[in-house]
């Protein structure tokens, strides 16, 4: 993690330390969460922090597991990076076996209405199961709307985030009514949206030419592969199945058109560097 991440942590864990040393606890966890909870903590390294604070200031091993449930999964909210996507795949899968808890079985009828228009991979399906789970235990069950109300916050217009919308609303209907809903629906739908950008093909292609300097076409390609995903910019020679092309000569019928002047010329890298991220936000744009 990162110096920040880890200091977030750390305030986090002294902010619960703290809090029983000084007999203050948490009031009992709702029976899902709990169950939720002991189903995928594996926070080891939280575990030992707190084991040695049981004589103290917990009565039974009981609470102290509640205490560390709630930590685990406040953390794992505002520090993500703790756990790699290859724990929170597995953390997932583990999940979908948690047949009778109703956050789990809540948040999976969300993706699978979601995997009725766009299909998901079985990873970003089991990712998003876990990322659904810890968000909602946090927002809904732990009270954390009560801290963060949402404030000018943009309407979801998109068609994409739109779909996304209703899919939440006919999952969590049993939840519409409570002051919580709004941030669960919105934490849920950017969360979503974002990994359906992941998923969804938005590849543009790109034919190079150079006349002047022939030599500068390999360097500009390479340049392309190197710093963008192919699923987003894929380099294709093919010049009939191009949708940008980048050149030094003017006179191409395509649509998209960048003049690239000269590769030693750090002006022209940067004014492509812009170009590119603004048809990557354009097509984005397009499929919501």
């Amino acid at each position: 993690m990162s110096p920040v991440g880890k200091n977030r942590v750390n305030s986090i864990l002294a902010v619960y330390e703290l809090a029983l040393k000084n007999k203050f606890k948490i009031t009992d966890l709702n029976t899902e969460v709990s169950e939720l909870g002991n189903a995928i903590n594996r926070e080891i390294e939280i575990n030992l922090y707190l084991k040695y604070l049981k004589e103290e200031v917990v009565n039974n091993d009981t609470q102290l597991q509640e205490e560390i449930i709630h930590l685990a999964f406040l953390i794992n909210y505002f520090s993500q990076e703790v756990r790699t996507d290859d724990e929170k795949e597995l953390l997932g899968k583990h999940i979908l076996s948690l047949t009778n808890n109703s956050i789990a079985k809540n948040c999976d009828n969300i993706l699978k209405l979601i995997n009725r228009r766009y299909e998901l991979s079985e990873k970003t399906n089991n990712i998003l199961l876990y990322s659904l789970c810890n968000r909602f235990v946090v927002i809904y069950y732990l009270g954390l709307y009560k801290f963060m109300p949402l404030y000018n916050v943009p309407p979801l217009l998109g068609d994409k985030e739109y779909f996304v919308g209703k899919c939440i609303d006919n999952s969590l209907t049993d939840y519409k009514h409570d002051a919580s809903y709004e941030k669960v629906k919105y934490s849920f739908t950017q969360v979503i949206s974002g990994y359906l950008n992941l998923e969804l093909s938005l590849s543009q292609k790109i034919y190079v030419e150079f006349f002047h300097r022939p030599e500068y076409k390999s360097i500009i390609e390479n340049a392309i592969k190197h710093n963008y995903n192919q699923k987003v910019l894929q380099i294709t020679n093919n010049y009939l199945e191009a949708d940008i092309v980048i050149s030094d000569t003017h006179g191409y019928d395509k649509k998209k058109f960048f003049y690239f002047r000269d590769v030693f010329d750090q002006g022209s890298w940067e004014k492509l560097g812009l170009y590119l991220n603004q048809v990557i936000r354009d097509e984005i744009l397009e499929t919501n």
